[in-house]
């Protein structure tokens, strides 16, 4: 369905107004609310500057579980080095969110839903904060849905060519997070449904068949496994082994139910009525989807739920901020919209309003909805800023005292890499299991000195609660018996009210960053060499 200029102009305004504000206009972030966006931008510059995909320069390993996102970062690197990273990514990402609103205003209209409310499921993931924020990281979920949403309603759209352009979408979805080839195989199971050739599903098995294979040869190249070094990191640091226990599965599906008032709190799990309340008018406006039988809009919805699944098999973890389930975060408010729209229009009329008042309903509830997201809006503002003042307070501040009073030729390693290892050029060895898994067991069998001394690692860097005790999983808990080999050198901590918030919004835990120098083996105490 084409779109007029008014409808670009209308949703690119709404998203650029909605990014601004949890940008933090007229003060904008310079740097990301993650450090795990730094990891990225770490692997894509190597990758411009060395031509290897790897976090360490000129070493194939891994460090990245999105191969799309990696090679649009290196374009900036290699072509446009002297555009800001941060901007670079910020301006992309705020492109895609206007591709998303349009996406799904075409797909409102195609599937016959009223006017008003074809605007307002348009608008509703960039009057979603959480949603917005992911704009925010520098990081692949934005072009995930982007891709996503325009290659279901390409799917259902007739004709030869949008059939090419879908499965170049899917495609490239497949390159941007592995859970996108699952989208493929739903395409072709609704064929039917989409009024497809076998043809048509041939090529667009073919694309995604050779997008996949570059994925899954980038990843064995990289780091000698089919799925991302991260994957399996990402499983240890959850859930402290690489088997995923049966109760994180439902405690996954229990903390879907605990966020979905996160718009509006970045305290969601103490705010039970309002979860309760936004649950049920999500469900309403679900039931009214297929009850109306949108099809482009209900088979969203189903690709939404099978993300969903897919994690509760593979990774039950919603990760900071809800980002690995950016398409749940998309729909919340558009879903919630509808369904405070079918229950007032259940409610209005046994009241025998005069249609007059009911010809006034849609204003209202539209202003309603836009108030809603300006709610939204405001507290990710706040969340964007503190979590990326945590982040510059400790691992950027940690990273610069690195390079101005470790030596040089001395080997450093940290748990957190993504940060620390931009500013310092990327030769940290990883402690995290993100770019290396060789680190893990020694890890689980409390062996890590082992691991230092095996690679002459002299400093390295591990997040810390204030008093000094670890907040993670107890496997990397730092004994007592490996305290006794460390000096501790320097501790940078983020001020209680910025970190607070962030622990609260995103579960972004750790409030310091922790220097230690690893004494020699039979060296007797020193005093440390800062306080």
């Amino acid at each position: 369905m084409a779109l007029s200029w008014r409808d670009v102009g209308i949703v690119s305004a709404v998203s650029l107004i909605s990014f601004l504000i949890v940008g933090g206009f007229p003060h904008l972030l310079k740097a990301f609310p993650l450090d795990d966006s730094w990891i990225h931008q770490v692997v894509a510059r190597n990758l411009a500057h060395y031509g290897k995909l790897g976090f360490i320069p000129g070493v194939w390993s891994s460090g990245s579980s999105s191969l799309l996102w990696t090679l649009v970062l290196a374009v900036n690197w290699k072509f446009l080095p002297g555009v800001n990273p941060v901007a670079y990514s910020d301006v992309l990402n705020l492109v895609f969110l206007i591709a998303i609103g349009l996406a799904m205003l075409a797909m409102a209209r195609r599937d016959g839903l009223a006017r008003p409310w074809c605007w307002m499921w348009a608008l509703g993931p960039v009057l979603s904060g959480n949603f917005v924020w992911l704009g925010l990281l520098g990081m692949e979920h934005i072009l995930f849905v982007a891709l996503s949403v325009v290659g279901i309603y390409l799917w259902f759209e007739p004709g030869l060519r949008s059939a090419v352009l879908c499965a170049c979408c899917l495609g490239a979805l497949s390159m941007t997070r592995p859970e996108g080839l699952v989208l493929a195989g739903l395409a072709a199971i609704a064929f039917r449904l989409a009024r497809r050739s076998w043809r048509e599903v041939g090529i667009v098995m073919a694309v995604v068949a050779i997008c996949v294979a570059a994925f899954l040869w980038a990843n064995f190249l990289t780091s000698h496994s089919w799925l991302p070094m991260t994957y399996e990191g990402r499983k240890w640091l959850y859930f402290g082994s690489v088997h995923v226990p049966w109760k994180a599965r439902f405690t996954f599906l229990l903390s879907l139910g605990l966020t979905i008032s996160r718009p509006w709190s970045a305290k969601a799990p103490t705010v039970l009525f309002l979860q309760m309340s936004v649950l049920a008018l999500i469900a309403i406006g679900v039931f009214r989807v297929f009850r109306e039988r949108r099809l482009r809009m209900g088979f969203l919805c189903v690709w939404s739920f099978a993300l969903i699944g897919a994690y509760f098999v593979m990774l039950p973890a919603m990760s900071h901020g809800g980002r690995y389930q950016p398409l749940f975060l998309a729909l919340n408010l558009p879903l919630m919209f509808l369904g405070i729209e079918s229950l007032v229009g259940v409610i209005l009329p046994k009241f025998k309003s005069p249609r007059r008042e009911m010809a006034a309903r849609s204003a209202v509830l539209i202003t309603i909805c836009v108030l809603t997201g300006l709610a939204s809006l405001a507290v990710w503002r706040q969340i964007a800023r503190d979590s990326t003042a945590t982040i510059e307070s400790t691992h950027e501040t940690m990273g610069r005292y690195i390079v101005a009073h470790v030596p040089a030729e001395a080997k450093v390693a940290a748990f957190d890499i993504g940060r620390i290892g931009y500013i310092y050029g990327g030769k940290l060895i990883d402690l995290g299991g993100l770019t290396n898994s060789k680190f893990l067991p020694y890890m689980q069998q409390h062996r890590m000195m082992d691991y230092l001394e095996a690679r002459h690692v002299e400093y390295f860097v591990w997040p810390s609660d204030r008093d000094g005790a670890s907040m993670i999983p107890d496997e990397l808990t730092i004994t007592p018996e490996i305290r006794e080999r460390l000096v501790t050198v320097k501790s940078f901590c983020a001020p209680v009210v910025v970190w607070k918030i962030n622990l609260e919004a995103i579960g972004n835990a750790t409030p310091c960053q922790v220097l230690y120098r690893v004494k020699a083996a039979g060296a007797s105490p020193a005093v440390p060499a800062h306080n």
